[in-house]
């Protein structure tokens, strides 16, 4: 906090530096007074006027508008991720149902394969039709198990993406905070730089009307001055007289 406020002690100091580079002005220009000297005249410009210190806010807004903007970018990417995150997971609750499924009817027609299987040994010449039926159940059976190591790969490739998403997502949550923590920073050097501002304004206010008196008691103190320097010349050039005539 302390080198944010360098700039605004150096324009304080700057300030105090004019008022007192006025005061000191005066000693002299009082001291010429006492040895004859007129230093300021009538129609003298009083209006004495430092040019403001410049504070950079207009960047700092900037900032301010740039880590507002990039956090809504966030925020959007953020809401895509959950969304994406969701559907894979539903994708992936009914691709757990399915295998269950799959699963069940295999072990159903193992069952069924093994009790044709023993019916066949049984009446396999008597009963020729359960040899062509037993041959349909083998099929189904391998047809069974390919769908399953088939949605098997498709589970593992959601699995992989579902994990994509999640890493994805912490990383804009992640880069989301810092834009909040950015933006907190920023709205925080704004007002100080606000403050500072106004009072260094009001600083600059105080000092021109100082300058302004210490003007007005110098021209005043220059008149006076010059009264009497005409009074005492007139008293001089009288005392001459009467000396000449003697």
């Amino acid at each position: 906090m302390a080198f944010l406020l360098l700039p605004f002690v150096g324009a304080l100091e700057a300030a105090v530096a004019a008022v007192a580079g006025v005061a000191v002005v005066g000693i002299p220009v009082l001291a010429g007074l006492a040895v004859g000297e007129s230093v300021f005249r009538p129609g003298i410009n009083e209006d004495v006027t430092h040019p403001a210190p410049r504070v950079d806010i207009d960047d700092l807004q900037k900032k301010l508008d740039k880590s507002r903007e990039r956090m809504a970018e966030l925020e959007g990417q953020l809401v895509k991720s959950r969304e994406r995150t969701a559907e894979h997971q539903r994708q992936l609750v009914k691709s757990r149902e399915i295998t269950a499924e799959l699963q069940r009817q295999l072990v159903k027609s193992r069952e069924i394969t093994a009790e044709l299987q023993r019916e066949l040994d049984e009446c396999m010449m008597a009963k020729p039709k359960l040899k062509v039926e037993f041959e349909v159940k083998v099929k189904l059976i391998m047809e069974l198990e390919l769908k399953i190591n088939l949605q098997l790969e498709i589970e593992g490739t959601i699995r992989l993406e579902l994990e994509e998403c999640k890493v994805r997502k912490d990383e804009l949550q992640r880069e989301l905070e810092e834009c909040r923590e950015e933006k907190v920073k920023l709205q925080l050097k704004l007002e100080v730089c606000k403050v500072k501002k106004g009072e260094l304004q009001r600083q600059l206010e105080d000092t021109r009307k100082a300058i302004w008196v210490l003007a007005k008691a110098i021209v005043a103190a220059t008149k006076a001055y010059d009264a009497e320097k005409a009074k005492m010349m007139k008293e001089l050039e009288e005392l001459k007289s009467k000396q000449l005539r003697k």
